[in-house]
């Protein structure tokens, strides 16, 4: 559902109003901590934070785009806080910031995906004993689990070589366990992480200068949700399994590539 109105038309109160309607019709099946309210900025989050238990429910978890992004990369990579562009002039920056905010960006970070395949996998025989995947076997079952992280596929590439050999071992030989082909498979990746496969599409786009860490292992604020984009096709993302719901306050702040990443 999308509430559309002008600036002080209520949008923000009428979704936190269904969000209670729904709190209380389906209290059996739907209680706030299934519910997440992601806003910009913290400003928003305290006044939303306050409605719903002056509503009679309980206060719902609130997060901004930073939270989500702290609880995603918390051990892999660190980002800038957002600037504010009226306080911080830099044309460069503001030029790269412009650029990942556009729909075009999200097509070329789309296309690059679609590649990965080619990119980040090189497929080789596996052989262990007598037994042997074929590299063909695997890249077959490599494009099969399109849907899912390069990484993911590689555990499920993994479990599948493990039962073939097994269904094959009629002569009761020692199998290899499936953490050892998977480490095998992994030798197969032609980039080992995310920062690296992030660097790659830069460079594969010729766009290399639209690119800059303000520091080591710091990602600039506009780079933060590309790279959750692309890592969540190479690594995967953590998911919760308890949101089942969110709402989105004040959605026209946020950039393509960041709903593309959400």
């Amino acid at each position: 559902m999308i509430i559309q109105g002008v600036a002080g038309s209520g949008k923000t109160s009428i979704a936190l109003h269904r969000v209670a309607f729904l709190l209380y019709r389906f209290k059996d099946r739907l209680s706030a901590k299934n519910v997440v309210i992601l806003s910009p900025h913290k400003v928003f989050g305290d006044y939303i934070s306050g409605v719903l238990p002056e509503l009679g429910e309980e206060p719902i978890f609130e997060a901004s785009l930073a939270d989500i992004a702290e609880a995603q990369l918390a051990g892999v990579i660190g980002f800038e806080a957002d600037k504010d562009p009226l306080i911080v002039y830099d044309a460069v920056w503001a030029q790269r910031v412009r650029f990942k905010s556009t729909l075009a960006f999200v097509k070329m970070m789309d296309d690059f995906i679609k590649q990965l395949p080619a990119i980040a996998f090189a497929p080789a025989d596996y052989s262990y004993g007598r037994f042997t995947a074929s590299k063909e076997m695997i890249r077959a079952r490599f494009l099969a689990y399109d849907s899912y992280p390069v990484k993911r596929r590689l555990q499920m590439i993994a479990a599948d070589i493990y039962d073939r050999f097994a269904t094959d071992n009629f002569m009761e030989d020692e199998l290899p366990k499936s953490g050892t082909i998977l480490k095998a498979l992994h030798k197969m990746l032609k980039v080992k992480n995310t920062l690296a496969l992030y660097k790659e599409f830069y460079k594969r786009s010729n766009i290399a200068q639209m690119f800059v860490m303000p520091a080591k292992k710091t990602l600039e604020w506009a780079d933060v949700y590309p790279f959750l984009y692309i890592r969540a096709a190479f690594e995967g993302l953590r998911e919760s399994e308890i949101i089942r719901h969110a709402v989105i306050d004040e959605m026209q702040d946020y950039t393509p590539v960041q709903y593309a990443a959400l």
